[in-house]
């Protein structure tokens, strides 16, 4: 696959910054690989801020108690 027909990889962070960073390395790696000199994957990551998460479950448990 050349440059011009890679595709755009979507990445969905925020569990934890650390496994966000590990799928980021391993996903550019491979494409590095593939691909050779200075290449990286396509990506766009969008990060969620999982203690916004975690906090609103108990709110949403409530709300689906009555």
């Amino acid at each position: 696959m050349t440059v011009n027909q890679t595709r755009l990889i979507g990445l969905l962070g925020g569990m934890s910054w650390e496994s966000s960073a590990l799928y980021y390395r391993l996903i550019n790696q491979a494409a590095h690989a593939r691909m050779g000199g200075h290449h990286n994957a396509r990506s766009l990551m969008f990060t969620l801020d999982f203690e916004e998460r975690q906090s609103s479950l108990p709110a949403l448990r409530r709300s689906s108690d009555t």
